[in-house]
């Protein structure tokens, strides 16, 4: 296999493959709870599920420029095609990204208008309840 073939492929998958690692890391820790927490709760566990995402992410999204530069040795012109793909990728998670923080945005608004707290309020209060 080519590198910049493995470069194309690490490009194209790093993005499900964060995906799958968070969701495998949850389903390991909800199985075992370890922590021995209600694991119905949607935010059970969920910082670790988000470092494995994120660390698999990493992981392919450098493997990509590595074997991406080691194919433009090889041919000038091979890199662009796995630079695009991994650039379109991070591009498209920079909108969601965005598309999420507005539509918090939103909800906030509408929790606001509705006399009920945020998430951010709420945690805050239990924070404060929790210290007394």
């Amino acid at each position: 296999m080519t590198n910049h073939t493995k470069a194309i492929i690490c490009a194209s998958i790093f993005f499900p493959a964060a995906f799958l690692a968070s969701a495998a890391t949850g389903l390991y820790f909800k199985s075992t709870n370890p922590s021995n927490i209600d694991v119905t709760q949607g935010l059970a566990y969920l910082g670790h599920m988000l470092i494995a995402g994120a660390l698999v992410s990493v992981v392919l999204i450098v493997a990509t420029i590595v074997f991406a530069l080691a194919a433009r040795k090889e041919n000038p012109r091979s890199s662009k095609l796995p630079l695009s793909i991994l650039g379109a990728n991070l591009l498209i998670i920079v909108m969601l990204l965005f598309v999420n923080a507005q539509t918090n945005k939103v909800q906030n608004r509408y929790l606001t208008d509705h006399g009920r707290p945020t998430l951010d309020q709420f945690f805050e209060a239990a924070k404060q309840q929790k210290q007394q």
